[in-house]
C-alpha cells in the first residue's frame, strides 16, 4: 500500500462523530508525534472548543476529570477526560517528555 493511501485511511479514521457517552480514544500508534485537537457540537459548528477557556477553568495539563469547554455565548463541557494513560509518563530513555500543554493560536 502506498503512503498516501495509508495517510488518507489514516485521516478518514480520524474525522469522526460521537454522540453524548460514546468514548473516542486518541493515540500515536506510530510512535512519538504531535497533533491538534478540533471539537465541535455536532449539531451547531459555530460551537467549538476553547482552549484559552478551558485552561483558565482547569490547568495547562488537562488530565481524568477535567473538561474541554466550548466558547461563547455556549460555554460549556463538550467533552470530559475519562482516562489518562500518559500522567505519569516523565522522561524517557532518550530524554523525550509529553508536552500535553492547551495551546492557542
Amino acid at each position: 500500500m502506498k503512503l498516501a493511501s495509508i495517510l488518507r485511511s489514516e485521516l478518514l479514521k480520524a474525522h469522526s462523530e460521537l454522540i453524548k457517552g460514546q468514548l473516542c480514544k486518541l493515540s500515536t500508534p506510530h510512535g512519538p508525534q504531535v497533533g491538534d485537537l478540533n471539537i465541535f457540537s455536532l449539531h451547531n459548528p459555530r460551537e467549538r472548543f476553547w482552549a484559552a477557556r478551558t485552561r483558565q477553568l482547569h490547568a495547562s495539563h488537562v488530565s481524568v476529570g477535567d473538561r474541554l469547554w466550548s466558547n461563547l455565548p455556549y460555554l460549556r463541557p463538550l467533552v470530559t477526560i475519562v482516562a489518562d494513560s500518559l500522567k505519569d509518563y516523565g522522561v524517557d530513555e532518550v530524554g523525550g517528555r509529553c508536552h500535553d500543554l492547551l495551546g492557542t493560536r
